[in-house]
């Protein structure tokens, strides 16, 4: 169960992310997220997360039972090509990757107890599977200034190619070309909505904490 943006549902959600940000803020110099969203993770034992990888950074705050992460190299083209990563920042694909197992020798490994909190490099892909019990986290993904700039630049590049046919490759992030870039992207997004990846969620039960499992199924 993936349970998005629960800082809007309740307020207690927000107060212990602010909480749990500015203590990080205090150890990380210079580290102001523009914005932080929270999903409460709760998940079955033995359950995976498959291969992916996502645009904005996150830290994933482990409560209850046992992990396993495996995080690969970020931006190195032999686990993520540049396609599927300018895709998954233009959001025109979801987060998810092809995955050989053979990449997990190049893999660091993390082992998740209840009280750790783990992180890695912006645009890491990187995989997990509970190894021990009902497991619950909090992910939070983080925005800053740096962060959403890598997302427009590299959006941009599949933008320019696109639509302008330019010869468009460099992932160059400061300067005043990657800002013309980045600049051109956010003006395209903000005139054009079509090009947007939309998933459609279908709703298959509804918590009901009458019914015996906790849920009724929803017939379609």
């Amino acid at each position: 169960m993936n349970l998005v943006r629960v800082q809007e549902v309740d307020y207690r959600y927000e107060l212990l992310i602010r909480r749990a940000y500015a203590e990080v803020a205090e150890r990380v110099p210079g580290f102001r997220p523009r914005s932080v969203t929270g999903t409460l993770l709760i998940s079955s034992p033995g359950a995976m997360v498959h291969y992916h990888a996502d645009s904005q950074p996150n830290l994933l705050w482990h409560i209850r039972g046992r992990k396993q992460a495996w995080i690969y190299p970020a931006l190195d083209p032999r686990f993520v090509s540049v396609g599927n990563l300018q895709r998954i920042f233009a959001d025109e694909a979801d987060e998810f990757l092809p995955y050989k197992r053979a990449w997990d020798e190049h893999a660091h490994t993390l082992e998740l107890a209840p009280g750790d909190v783990a992180s890695w490099p912006q645009n890491s892909p990187h995989r997990i599977v509970n190894t021990v019990g009902l497991n619950v986290s909090l992910s939070t993904e983080h925005r800053t200034s740096a962060s959403n700039r890598r997302e427009h630049v590299w959006a941009a590049n599949l933008m320019l190619s696109r639509q302008l046919h330019l010869p468009v490759s460099s992932t160059e992030e400061s300067g005043p070309w990657p800002a013309v870039k980045a600049t051109y992207y956010r003006a395209a997004r903000r005139l054009s909505s079509h090009h947007r990846f939309r998933r459609i969620a279908t709703v298959t039960l509804r918590m009901d904490e009458s019914a015996p499992l906790g849920h009724t199924l929803i017939s379609r």
